[in-house]
Order: structure tokens, then C-alpha cells, then sequence
């Protein structure tokens, strides 16, 4: 059967006036979204502790009493591949924050979000808030909340000036690798590397010599493990506990974030948390936040547990958390991680619609979702449609002017790992 359409001009529609271009709408989705582009996955394993090596002071890079600071000090010792936007060797510049995140930046940060509002809720609620705060925009959270430095109780020991070994010591009762250390002839910042026979090697040498008590502490830290071009960035909490300063002493949180180099390869460069021995003293919960925040606080890929580390889901909004508490903590060896696409989604299947279409009207034209896609592509080889370029669902309204002409419609599923086979639909125009 012949269709037949109306005359725009019978129909009184306003007269178009305007040139309609074929790429209607400026393609917004060519910037990568953490949502999107990482999938996430989890394993049991080993949390191994590890520390600089050689002699470096300071280690440990915040003070003795550290709360709600930050350091911008630390350049990445590899190209990394955080959301579609390479941060150079040497000049790429990791955010670090006390409370248990950091952020990505080519240059400087300006740090934000280090207080209420940022990292955490209010003076009176430490929930961990990063993903959806006030704080730096790129960014990766291990276990964010209202994190703090503790002091343990001492233990006796001789040091010797010039030398990084201490010996005698009287209790390994608060020793791990990794824990800071402070006393006479101890230079600020040194923390331990290795400890066992009576000895505890640390990561300076001595500047005096003395037999006074030391006393342990939390540290925060970064250090390079590995051999090109498969190294891991470290990023590492030790002995670290909740702030409610000085009625809690005793929690024992260490994790860490890890920055994997992957080959050099961008899509094999993943980011991890592993987690060490987290134990807490009180039965109060802290709300944690665990993922990853794209270029808004919008886009987010982080998880969401009230009751099991070990069977968290994907976040639906922002403020989700995961809970922790003295009866719901993660296993030592838990590792989350968090791998770019590997590849581009499946081939497009058949793309549906009207045709033919008359002049002067808007139709829709659809095809079922392709797993992999984050973006549709869109095109037209006829003249005089006005329709949407990229679109983040597979449909898409094309409005056909009243001289538009004959032609294809094309989309292309894609990915920020490539684009796969498109799906095509001619399109043919009734004449008025």
C-alpha cells in the first residue's frame, strides 16, 4: 500500500527556517566514566607489608599525630591509566589523605576536602563520605572514614649511632613492618623494615646512641615493589585506628591501595585494596567508603555491604558505604580490584524503526542493548534530520525536516577499549 503524508504547510507547522544538521548534538560522552570503565572483581590472597627500600627519612610522611592532612608529594614512578587520562612518570602526582583515599593529578593537587564534608561527615559522625563529598574529583578510596595516628604502648632496645639495626629489644608486641618509630637517636619519620631475632632494622640509621624506651606508632606511606614494566605503586596504612582521640587506642587497621602497572599497557592497569589485619576494640560501626570517583561526584564504582566484606554489592548511589565494626571486618588477604574493559562490546544487533517516514516528523529507531556498550554512535547519509550523535542507550529520536531526504541510519556500539560491527536501517522519505 502507497503511504501518503500530509503537507507540513496543510498541517500549519511553523515553517523551518533553519539549515537542521545531521550531528545534532555535541558528543558528551567521549570522557570516560569510572562507572563504566572498570569492572569490578575480588579475591582472597596474602597481604604482604612492605616499606622503601634502602635508607630513606622521612618514611613515614605525616607527623607523629597525623589527622585530616594531606600530601602532594609523592609522583608516580609510572605511566598510569586512571579513567582514560594518562598521568605521567615523574609528573603525575597522586593527592594522599589520612583518611584512607587519594586522587589523581598532572601537577600539584590543590588538596580539598580533608575535613567534615570532605572525608568524612561531621565532628560528630566520622562516616567516610569521600565518594560523595566535598573532596578531589579522580580519586580511589580504600577505606575511607575518620582515620587517625595512635600511639602504642613502648618497648626498650639499643640503638647505635650510624647503625639501622636495633637490638635487645624487649617486645615485638606492637611490631609489624611498617610500624613507625619514635625515641632518642630515631630520626623522625623512620619506620620498621624487618624485625625478628631480637632485632629490628629500620629505615634510617641511628643519629644517636641510647637504651631508652621507643614507642610504636601508625604510618602512612608509599613505596615501588617490583621490576619494570610490572611494578606496583603502594600506598600503605599501618596500625591505623578510628578518631575519637584518646578515648579509642587499640584498633589496628592496615591496608593498602595499589597502582598496578600492568605491561605499560593502559587497559592491563588496575587498582587494588588489600587489606591486612583489621581489627577494631569497640563495638561501634564506622561507615567506610571503598571505590572509585570519576571526574564528578557523580560518577562513581565503589561497593556497599551492611553486614559481609567478603559479599559486598556494587553501590547504587554515591553515599553508600561499607560497614565495619569489631564483628564485620574484611579478611587479611581480601583484595578488591578494580580492571579497565578489555576489549570492545559485542556486535550491534538489528537496529528497528519506521520506514519509510514522512516529512516533518520525529521517529525512533532502536536496537537491543550490547553488553560492553557505554556509548551509541549515530549517523545519517541522507540531508536535513536532526538527531543525537552519541547516545549512553540504544535509541535515538530522529526528527525528519519537511525536505529531508532518503537515506541510512548507522550506530556504532562502543567502548573506551574500541567500537564493534554497526547496525544499519535504511530510511526512505515519503514525498508530500
Amino acid at each position: 500500500m502507497t503511504k501518503f503524508c500530509l503537507s507540513p504547510s496543510i498541517l500549519l507547522l511553523p515553517k523551518v527556517s533553519l539549515i537542521i544538521l545531521s550531528i545534532f548534538l555535541i558528543n558528551t560522552y567521549t570522557s570516560a566514566q569510572v562507572a563504566t570503565y572498570y569492572n569490578f572483581s575480588q579475591s582472597s590472597g596474602t597481604y604482604t607489608p612492605g616499606a622503601p627500600t634502602g635508607v630513606s627519612t622521612p618514611a613515614s610522611i605525616f607527623s607523629t599525630t597525623w589527622d585530616d592532612v594531606a600530601y602532594t608529594g609523592y609522583t608516580l614512578p609510572f605511566n598510569f591509566n586512571f579513567n582514560g587520562t594518562v598521568y605521567p612518570a615523574g609528573t603525575g602526582v597522586i593527592g594522599l589523605d589520612t583518611d584512607g583515599w587519594f586522587c589523581f593529578s598532572n601537577g600539584v593537587p590543590v588538596m580539598s576536602g580533608q575535613l567534615g564534608g570532605g572525608s568524612w561527615v561531621t565532628a560528630s559522625d566520622h562516616t567516610g563520605m569521600y565518594l560523595y563529598g566535598n573532596a578531589n574529583n579522580n580519586g580511589f578510596a580504600g577505606f575511607n572514614a575518620d582515620l587517625n595516628a595512635q600511639s602504642l604502648p613502648t618497648f626498650t632496645g639499643t640503638r647505635t649511632s650510624g647503625s639501622n639495626t636495633i637490638t635487645g629489644v624487649s617486645s615485638f608486641a606492637n611490631i609489624q613492618i611498617g610500624t613507625r618509630l619514635s625515641g632518642t637517636g630515631i630520626p623522625n619519620g623512620t619506620i620498621v623494615t624487618a624485625f625478628g631475632g631480637g632485632t629490628i632494622t629500620m629505615s634510617a640509621n641511628a643519629t644517636g646512641t641510647s637504651n631508652t624506651a621507643v614507642t610504636p606508632m601508625s604510618s602512612i606511606f608509599a613505596f615501588t615493589r617490583g621490576t619494570a614494566p610490572n611494578r606496583q605503586f603502594v600506598v600503605q596504612w599501618t596500625q591505623a585506628k578510628r578518631y575519637n582521640s584518646p578515648s579509642i587506642t587499640g584498633d589496628n587497621f592496615n591496608f593498602q591501595m595499589i597502582l598496578n602497572e600492568g605491561g605499560g599497557v593502559a587497559n592491563l592497569q588496575t587498582l587494588q585494596v588489600v587489606f591486612g589485619t583489621m581489627t577494631a576494640v569497640v563495638t561501634d560501626v564506622l561507615e567506610t567508603q571503598v571505590g572509585l570517583r570519576g571526574a564528578t561526584s557523580a560518577d562513581f564504582n565503589a561497593r556497599s555491604s551492611t553486614g559481609n566484606w567478603a559479599a559486598t554489592t556494587a553501590a547504587s548511589v554515591n553515599s553508600d558505604h561499607v560497614r565495619f565494626s569489631n564483628s564485620i571486618t574484611p579478611a587479611s588477604g581480601l583484595t578488591f580490584t578494580w580492571s579497565p574493559c578489555t576489549g570492545p562490546p559485542a556486535a550491534a544487533g538489528a537496529l528497528s524503526g519506521p520506514s519509510p517516514v514522512c516529512p516533518g516528523t520525529s521517529q525512533v529507531y532502536s536496537l537491543a542493548a550490547v553488553s560492553g556498550a557505554t556509548q551509541y554512535t549515530w549517523s545519517y547519509s541522507g540531508t536535513n534530520t536532526a538527531f543525537t550523535a552519541v547516545t549512553a542507550t540504544p535509541s535515538n529520536s530522529f526528527y525528519f525536516a519537511p525536505n529531508a531526504t532518503a537515506g541510512t541510519i548507522t550506530v556504532t556500539p562502543s567502548n573506551f577499549c574500541g567500537s564493534s560491527a554497526s547496525a544499519t536501517r535504511p530510511v526512505a522519505v515519503t514525498a508530500v
